[in-house]
């Protein structure tokens, strides 16, 4: 609610708000963790947060949930 709050207020000014939730195990090593998507590539993670502040300003992300590939629900 913060980040929505936050996202209302300020996104007239240009400054886009996302919440952003990193739900399991994140490493910088390549691995059979990283290869089989049990855990996330910090590299990926990087890349995925590199394509928020990459966005146009006509569509903006105001929530992501990043979770490994593989996870168990």
């Amino acid at each position: 609610m913060l980040a929505q709050s936050l996202g209302r207020e300020l996104s007239g000014k240009g400054v886009h708000v996302v919440h952003v939730i990193a739900n399991g195990g994140i490493t910088d090593e390549e691995g059979e963790d990283t290869e089989r998507g049990k855990k996330m590539a910090a590299d990926a993670v990087g890349r995925t947060y590199a394509g928020l502040i990459a966005q146009e300003k006509t569509l903006w992300t105001s929530e992501l949930d990043m979770r490994p590939a593989q996870e168990k629900w």
